[in-house]
């Protein structure tokens, strides 16, 4: 009686462990409660936290910041960008060397076999990584191998095109908050002139006029401009992983011997970080 996938898998003494979720990035959560717990006891220790409460000029940075991003980009981006800026507090649970090391094991177990022992059991371990899931699900399939890592290619290069859209998106916002701050400081400004007969309304007039330019350098450099530089460093390790997929499937397809496999895999990945499969 021919042997099942699993006993298959087993034979060839491939094991797929879960890999773990997301779990907290602990940089982000720390560099902006830490900076916003020490802006916030520089007010508290200057005077009332209320003095620097201005919701005129709140309305003119971020809800014109706002607006004139979604002008600039379609609905969908924004919203799209709105959704990735969360990426920036969780971090994957597993790093690129543990996604050569899993596509090592598959390489090494498949040696010789079909890919048809992987239905099942394996390919279930693998939903956790869609592309890599779906790469040999085709192959188990039947598709042509240069099929197979064409259609990888196109979905991982849209993956890398919704990052920098969003990452421009963001960009923007962070070009645009300064200036709202500015306009808001020449409205304040302009209000206080045309008022200076009434000492009364000099006050708020002014509040606005310099709390605005606080509120944009304030958007701008304490959260727009960091979660950019964030999301771009987690763009670039997720296209580092989906080019491990691509070399990863392109190798497994062709039947290459595991060894060149391991050797094309750790021309991608840092040499603290290269394989030792075989050793």
């Amino acid at each position: 009686m021919a042997d099942t996938s699993e006993e298959k898998l087993q034979t060839v003494n491939i094991s797929l462990k879960k890999l773990p979720g997301p779990v907290i990035d602990l940089g982000t959560f720390i560099g902006f409660f830490g900076a916003t717990g020490a802006i916030v006891w520089a007010l508290l220790m200057g005077g009332e936290l209320q003095n620097f409460i201005n919701y005129p000029g709140m309305l003119i940075v971020f809800a014109s910041t706002f607006f004139i991003v979604m002008a600039s980009y379609s609905i969908k981006e924004v919203l799209v960008s709105i959704g990735l800026i969360g990426l920036t507090f969780f971090q994957r649970g597993y790093s690129d060397r543990d996604v050569a090391h899993r596509i090592m094991q598959i390489a090494a177990a498949l040696r010789g076999q079909s890919f048809l022992v992987l239905q099942g059991g394996a390919l279930n371990q693998l939903k956790s990584q869609p592309l890599l899931h779906r790469g040999l699900s085709m192959l188990v399939d039947g598709f042509l191998v240069k099929d197979v890592v064409e259609i990888i290619k196109q979905q991982t290069q849209a993956i890398d095109d919704r990052h920098v859209r969003a990452i421009s998106i963001i960009q923007r916002a962070a070009e645009v908050a300064p200036a709202m701050g500015l306009m808001g400081t020449v409205i304040g400004l302009v209000q206080m002139l045309r008022n200076l007969e009434d000492p009364s309304s000099i006050g708020p007039a002014m509040a606005v006029a310099l709390l605005t330019t606080f509120y944009g350098s304030l958007m701008a450099n304490f959260v727009l401009i960091p979660l950019s530089s964030k999301l771009s460093k987690k763009a670039m390790d997720e296209s580092l992983i989906n080019q491990l997929y691509i070399l990863g499937l392109t190798s497994i397809g062709a039947q290459e011997n595991p060894r060149r496999t391991e050797a094309v895999l750790n021309s991608l990945l840092p040499s603290s970080r290269q394989l030792r499969f075989f050793d």
